[in-house]
């Protein structure tokens, strides 16, 4: 996905670099108001909230941690809004974030983020101030593992201004908003994003102001888990496991020996796989649908173990025509019990 408007990202680009190279001179130099001029208040606070056109592109996704449920990322905050005192005939103009008024937005979820470029903002002769300012670092967001690993995940980046939504209103700039076509993160699909705005609410008694409304935007990127991972490196070798349990049906019942050898194996074999996924499955309260595939697994391998006991016993009682009987009804029973297993885990 591309910036669709081509003067912006050619104005990001230009910022990037001159906030790099350290442009605090260059800034100040463009500085058309005089300190004095300036004011901390709210631009035309009787015609209703100030409007911020906020945006976000995202650099990169580099990581998303099922265990912390939080996700690393890349990204660059555009900010606009209109304040006519800062309008100037000079040209584009600098000033310090700190020597305006601004939105005082925050990225509410963000957990250790760094931010790469300096507090300045830039005006035009209209008066429209824009802020941009590029974060990287983790970001908290809720998931829900329940169909893990064929989940789908919303990543998502929730933007607060700490005036209340009387004084501030911010709202979803569509048209500068986007993310890069190449990300670095593996093993998950990464789509298209959308955003929502609300007001969101604050219910502590230590807030200046119990339920007090604060305008906040939401911006989610869908996101769905590659199972090929899975699918190769847990369900194949728990499918052989499974089958290789089933070899007891073809020894004869009599042979007590080859039976419980060959049905202890595949249990203890079993056994030391789900000790190795101990740090693939996320370790969580509730049972995601690799659980319950896990499980069913270990269920059908401990009643074939069951089968092949009952199976011996009745071979040592001289009933091993009735044994041989089950084993028959077996080879047929287990494997659809374990194909019915696999359709409910795909569905």
């Amino acid at each position: 996905m591309k910036f669709k408007n081509h003067i912006q990202q050619l104005k990001i680009l230009f910022f990037f670099a001159s906030m790099l190279i350290g442009n605090s001179a260059f800034a100040l130099n463009n500085q058309c108001l005089s300190s004095s001029e300036l004011s901390q208040d709210r631009p035309n606070p009787t015609q209703g909230p100030t409007q911020v056109q906020t945006s976000l592109y995202i650099l990169d996704i580099g990581n998303i941690d099922d265990h912390r449920q939080e996700f690393l990322a890349d990204v660059v905050v555009d900010l606009q809004w209109y304040d006519p005192r800062l309008a100037s005939e000079k040209g584009i103009c600098r000033y310090k974030l700190a020597d305006i008024w601004h939105p005082s937005v925050q990225i509410f979820n963000q957990r250790g983020v760094q931010e790469y470029l300096q507090h300045h903002v830039e005006v035009d002769k209209q008066g429209k101030v824009i802020y941009l300012q590029r974060y990287y670092g983790i970001f908290s967001s809720p998931l829900d593992l329940r169909r893990f690993p064929f989940d789908e995940q919303l990543l998502t980046f929730t933007l607060i201004s700490f005036y209340n939504s009387e004084n501030v209103k911010l709202v979803f700039n569509e048209k500068l908003t986007g993310r890069d076509e190449k990300l670095t993160i593996s093993g998950w699909y990464i789509g298209d994003g959308s955003a929502t705005v609300s007001d969101y609410m604050t219910q502590s008694r230590h807030a200046v102001q119990e339920n007090e409304a604060f305008s906040s935007l939401n911006y989610s990127l869908q996101t769905r888990r590659d199972v090929n991972y899975y699918r190769w490196k847990v369900l194949l070798p728990l499918i052989l496991i499974v089958f290789l349990s089933w070899t007891v049906f073809w020894i004869d019942p009599s042979q007590l020996g080859p039976q419980m050898g060959a049905a202890a194996t595949a249990m203890l074999t079993l056994i030391a796989f789900l000790f190795s996924l101990r740090g693939i499955l996320p370790p969580i309260s509730y049972l995601t649908h690799m659980d319950y595939f896990v499980y069913g697994s270990l269920a059908l391998v401990f009643i074939t173990s069951i089968e092949s006991l009952l199976t011996c016993n009745l071979a040592q009682s001289n009933k091993l025509a009735q044994a041989k009987r089950m084993d028959q009804w077996a080879r047929w029973i287990f494997p659809s019990l374990f194909l019915t297993l696999i359709i409910m885990f795909w569905r």
